[in-house]
């Protein structure tokens, strides 16, 4: 996986051969007043089986509420953007999303 940080912009690429995601978080200290906004990204081709906003959003969510859940503290997202045309399964945005807290984190200790 790919990780940039550009704070408050935090961007992971997972790309294992045929499948790819691609997952932003704009990450802050102040928890949402109302649903967070998800950005499907414009994807070059065809997708016949599309990811929806939804979908991702669900993943991010309950992500990191697992994560805050275990740490008692943390980050809470802005907005979520993805891919269009990424691939599935869903629960990868799960995956990515604890992976960009991981790292957030760690590189908030080392400072």
């Amino acid at each position: 996986m790919q990780f940039t940080d550009n704070a408050p912009f935090y961007k992971l690429a997972r790309i294992t051969g045929p499948t790819y995601n691609l997952l932003v978080l704009k990450l802050t200290t102040k928890p949402a007043e109302a649903e967070v906004p998800v950005e499907r990204l414009d994807a070059s081709g065809l997708c016949l089986n599309p990811i929806t906003e939804e979908e991702v959003r669900e993943q991010v969510m309950r992500a990191v509420k697992d994560a805050r859940g275990e740490r008692r503290s943390g980050p809470h997202v802005e907005l979520i953007q993805y891919l269009g045309g990424d691939s599935r399964p869903v629960d990868t945005y799960y995956t990515m999303t604890r992976e960009i807290l991981k790292r957030v984190e760690g590189a908030s200790a080392a400072r």
